[in-house]
């Protein structure tokens, strides 16, 4: 029989990663994505295809806003359940600026969050991920619209996207497919 609760591998720390996200996001809707390219490394992409006239949509938020997290509950008889969310904010009042939070509203989506560790992590990957929080406010230290997109229901850690050359080249890879921002 075998053994369903071995482990991999183990792991050693290397050098402290530069935290926090930068300001850009790319996100689409889940389903306008026709596949993705697996790669040869577990836990990663390495490609996305749009479905014909399809593509990303570029947001360029407020700098140092962006807080990407994931979080896991055990359920009864030991499956795993993941969230993984990212929040960031829309330092605007203008009716462009709430249309476009309101646009996202409803929707299943999918986020590319950039990190400064050089990483992109994919929220939404498995099912779709949602808008759980929008708020907006007048108040002059919090102006413009927070936002939370949170994908629910998720049974691994959020996986990372890279074409396999670099940060920069991934980043150009995802660029090719904007659509819109």
């Amino acid at each position: 029989m075998p053994d369903c609760q071995a482990l991999a591998d183990g792991f050693k720390q290397g050098c402290k990663p530069t935290p926090g996200a930068r300001q850009s996001l790319y996100i689409a809707l889940f389903d306008d994505i026709a596949s993705w390219g697996n790669g040869t490394t577990d836990g990663e992409k390495d490609g996305v295809t749009m479905k014909a006239g399809k593509g990303l949509y570029k947001w360029q938020v407020e700098r140092d806003s962006v807080i990407k997290n994931h979080s896991k509950v055990e359920e009864e008889g030991g499956s795993v359940n993941m969230t993984h969310e990212v929040t960031f904010k829309v330092v605007d009042a203008t009716l462009q600026a709430r249309d476009a939070v309101n646009d996202l509203l409803g929707k299943d989506l999918v986020v590319f969050v950039l990190l400064n560790s050089d990483t992109i992590e994919i929220i939404g990957y498995q099912n779709g991920a949602r808008v759980e929080v929008a708020t907006g406010s007048s108040v002059a230290a919090e102006i413009g619209h927070l936002v939370t997109v949170r994908a629910l229901n998720q049974n691994t850690l959020p996986l990372h996207f890279n074409n396999g050359t670099s940060f920069t080249s991934t980043i150009a890879d995802l660029e090719l497919l904007v659509i819109g921002s």
